[in-house]
């Protein structure tokens, strides 16, 4: 992980309020183990194809997939959860992973960053200061010189993108139609178990790119963002519809990457 030498301490820190992205497999695992997963939306508009050149905008379309709000192109990120509060429940009291041979991915490649434009700091990681052997100074996450975790790292996204059109037919049967600005936070919705599962289970079969879907509305609190999407033609609203029971988390309210995010409930309209 470019001038960083890690070396974990089993301190058991970051198996502790740390959520976990998972692909669509682990987040089956996840749930038949006992576990709760939640589904994250964020959109962006896309009514303006963005350069070739532009890697951010390749980065996010690949892991996305294609929807319209208010008739206009958004493309729509879905980010599966495991949700961990306090400590994992496959921590043991040892402080050894009881599941250590099947664990996630992203518990694998950890503290390396997924994101390859997420600038890796150890400051902002839970481990103790002797975790890190040598000058721990922050280094670009794309620069990962241990052969293991980059291979990790490479299959998450490789993952990461495949999942994408499921995650598509996912949110069809699921209901889901409403996601937060890119940037500025997630829409949270937590199905209940049984019925998440069976739909992951069917989703993690689909193939299939179908049109893309319609009618998917952005959801934030902030009056200007609101304002700035409607006036661009796509559907924004701060309110949620009588029913609705999804949740909202900006990214400014989200603690550092170890670390679950502050889950603010909004009222209905």
């Amino acid at each position: 992980m470019g001038d960083v030498n890690f070396s974990c301490t089993m301190c058991g820190k970051c198996c502790r309020d740390h959520n976990l992205p998972l692909c669509i497999d682990e987040a089956i695992a996840w749930i038949e183990d006992g576990g709760e997963v939640c589904v994250l939306c964020e959109a962006a508009d896309w009514s303006t194809e963005p350069d070739a050149q532009d890697r951010r905008a390749a980065y996010t379309k690949g892991r996305s997939f294609a929807a319209t709000c208010g008739g206009s192109p958004i493309r729509v990120t879905v980010v599966l959860i495991g949700m961990v509060s306090g400590n994992c429940r496959n921590l043991g009291d040892d402080l050894r992973c009881r599941i250590y041979e099947r664990r996630p991915r992203v518990c694998r490649i950890y503290p390396a960053e997924i994101n390859p434009f997420m600038v890796f700091d150890a400051r902002a990681k839970s481990c103790p200061p002797e975790a890190w052997r040598a000058a721990a100074s922050p280094s670009s996450a794309g620069d990962i010189t241990d052969g293991e975790t980059r291979a990790l790292v490479e299959a998450f996204r490789r993952a990461d993108r495949e999942d994408a059109p499921r995650k598509r037919h996912l949110c069809r049967l699921l209901e889901i139609d409403v996601a937060a600005p890119t940037g500025e936070g997630f829409v949270i919705h937590r199905p209940e178990s049984s019925r998440l599962l069976a739909a992951l289970q069917e989703s993690r079969h689909a193939q299939a790119s179908p049109p893309a879907d319609s009618g998917w509305r952005i959801y934030s609190t902030e009056s200007a963002t609101v304002s700035s999407l409607q006036s661009r033609g796509l559907e924004a609203t701060r309110h949620q519809r009588k029913g609705e029971t999804f949740w909202y988390v900006s990214t400014a309210a989200m603690r550092p990457a170890a670390s679950a995010p502050q889950v603010e409930e909004k009222p209905h309209a």
